[in-house]
């Protein structure tokens, strides 16, 4: 059996070889971690904007909804008012015809 004998060119070779390699790998490394910042981003992106609509319809329903409360107390405390003031105008009548 032969002796494989290392000499420190190819030691040199090989670890060229290795950084080249090591290199490649960095480069496609960083070229799928863009893909997937850029996709990462984009979904990102999509999900603010279904938020946005989301909240924008929310809060139209809030208004909508707070608007038909203010229209009903508003019809109520004139109620309550008309009733009040039949009522005082009654005691009034009373309170003059004694």
């Amino acid at each position: 059996m032969a002796e494989a004998s290392v000499t420190r060119q190819d030691l040199l070779e090989a670890e060229e070889r290795l950084r080249l390699e090591l290199g490649g790998l960095e480069s496609r490394l960083r070229e799928e971690l863009a893909g997937v910042e850029q996709r990462f981003d984009g979904k990102l992106a999509a999900m603010e904007q279904r938020f946005d609509a989301k909240l924008a319809a929310l809060e139209k329903q809030f208004d909508a909804k707070l608007a038909a409360m203010e229209e009903r107390f508003d019809g109520k405390l004139a109620a309550m008012e008309q009733r009040f003031d039949a009522k005082l105008a009654a005691l009034e009548k009373q309170f003059d015809a004694k």
